[in-house]
């Protein structure tokens, strides 16, 4: 069994494009195939993961998104107890285009807010037959390398409130898809928003039973325009934006 070789380490299994294409040829003898296999290879195995690498296919980001939030519709069937974890492009895969600093943030933040705790970066080239032709071949863009750098560091930053077990209720309305959390943490309410559209569009949000004194673009030094608790904000392509709103304190009464 898993359990026999992995020698009591943690298992891992990885599931690629088939997650988001369920007819994609490369699944063999269970392409169409949705609800029935994944849940139970899932259910063996302690991590589950996804990759999916839209810039070396020249496919749409948003790819990375409805995959992630579909690895987690089958954890959850599988019972809810794997970690969820993304692999996320920054390489020039085939050789051709590479990935920009931007592109691997929002992948990243797609992977995130759709559930994974952990992301791997496949920094390879591979041939036709998946042969690695170059294992460091994210290394030979200097820009890429400096985005990974700030984007752990980012990650990594916010990972207490990433995890914080206590959500906000929230609601977010604009004209294109997104992903969007909310979470609770040392008192303040955090919203973690990636576009899912190659188009740009205004988005707005409302943090509901949460009185906010302010509104911080978390990493910009700017804040967002707002109306107490809801606020609007103007999304680029596949942006991704974190918000800190801090709780207003409480007015107390004058007592005669």
């Amino acid at each position: 069994s898993l359990r026999k070789l992995s020698g009591g380490r943690p298992i891992l299994r990885n599931f690629g494009r088939g997650i988001v294409e369920p007819d994609w040829v490369g699944r063999g003898k269970c392409a169409g195939s949705r609800d029935d296999y994944y849940p139970d290879a899932i259910a063996s195995v302690d991590i589950a993961s996804f990759d999916f690498y839209p810039v070396m296919g020249n496919d749409r980001l948003e790819k990375v998104a409805d995959g992630a939030r579909q690895l987690r519709s089958y954890i959850q069937k599988a019972g809810g107890k794997q970690a969820q974890w993304g692999i996320v492009e920054v390489s020039a895969i085939k050789g051709g285009p590479a990935p920009t600093p931007a592109q691997i943030r929002s992948m990243a933040w797609m992977h995130v807010i759709n559930g994974a705790r952990g992301l791997i970066f496949f920094p390879w080239q591979v041939g036709e037959k998946g042969e690695r032709i170059r294992e460091d071949a994210a290394f030979l863009n200097p820009d890429v390398i400096a985005g990974l750098k700030a984007l752990t560091s980012e990650i990594s930053g916010l990972s207490p409130a990433i995890k914080s077990p206590e959500d906000v209720s929230f609601a977010v309305k604009s004209p294109e898809k997104y992903s969007a959390m909310a979470r609770l943490y040392k008192g303040d309410a955090y919203v973690f928003v990636v576009s899912e559209s190659a188009k740009g569009a205004k988005i707005e949000v409302e943090l509901r039973d949460f009185p906010a004194e302010s509104i911080d673009i978390v990493g910009t030094g700017s804040s967002a325009q707002r109306d107490g608790s809801k606020f609007t904000d103007d999304l680029n392509a596949y942006d991704v934006r974190v918000y800190r709103a801090r709780r207003a304190a409480l007015k107390q009464a004058n007592r005669m």
